[in-house]
């Protein structure tokens, strides 16, 4: 059995080389487009909290700017549009306890990013739920990506001893802030 960083690492080999017979672009690491973790501040006490891909914790009103297809989601845009990080990012791929993809930026660049879905869900009795810092994986397993935006799970732990197959729409609360993916969630 592969060792989680083994397979995330292939998994990201296997997104760059399909996104390069795609025509998409470079992937950027984070380390080019991520400030160090001593910049960040404390999270936010706000009722909600974007978790960024880069490490990264905010309030809402905090985080950079959404990205919905070419266009910045707006209060006057519809309200799946908001939530549509579909839209502006390709290539998806999930495994583990990640998701990543190729997410378009402000100035119409395609950079890869990964997010940290433990920092985002729970397994609550079999039911994946958002949460902050959730650590789904621990008891959940079997995670694959179901276009257009969903995450399946095969086996998440109930509490009895079983084991319930479970989905969840990330389109719900994962968004495309310039380029990074973050998931605004109950803090």
């Amino acid at each position: 059995m592969q060792s989680p960083a083994s397979l995330r690492s292939l998994l990201m080999a296997a997104a760059v080389m399909a996104s390069s017979a795609m025509g998409a672009a470079t992937p950027v690491s984070a380390a080019e487009t991520a400030p160090s973790a001593s910049v960040f501040p404390s999270p936010p006490s706000a009722e909600h909290v974007v978790y960024l891909a880069t490490g990264e914790t905010v309030a809402p009103e905090d985080a950079p700017p959404i990205i919905d297809g070419d266009v910045f989601a707006s209060e006057e845009t519809s309200p799946n549009s908001k939530r549509s990080f579909i839209n502006s990012c390709k290539n998806c791929v999930a495994a583990a306890d990640w998701v990543g993809c190729y997410c378009r930026t402000a100035n119409g660049n395609d950079v890869w990013t990964q997010l940290d879905l433990d920092n985002c869900l729970v397994n609550n009795r079999g039911k994946l739920e958002w949460r902050r810092n959730g650590g789904f994986s621990s008891t959940c397993s079997d995670v694959y990506w179901m276009p257009p935006s969903r995450i399946s799970v095969g086996a998440c732990m109930d509490g009895s001893g079983s084991y319930t197959y479970n989905s969840i729409d990330l389109n719900e609360r994962v968004h495309n802030y310039n380029g990074v993916l973050g998931c605004d969630v109950p803090n």
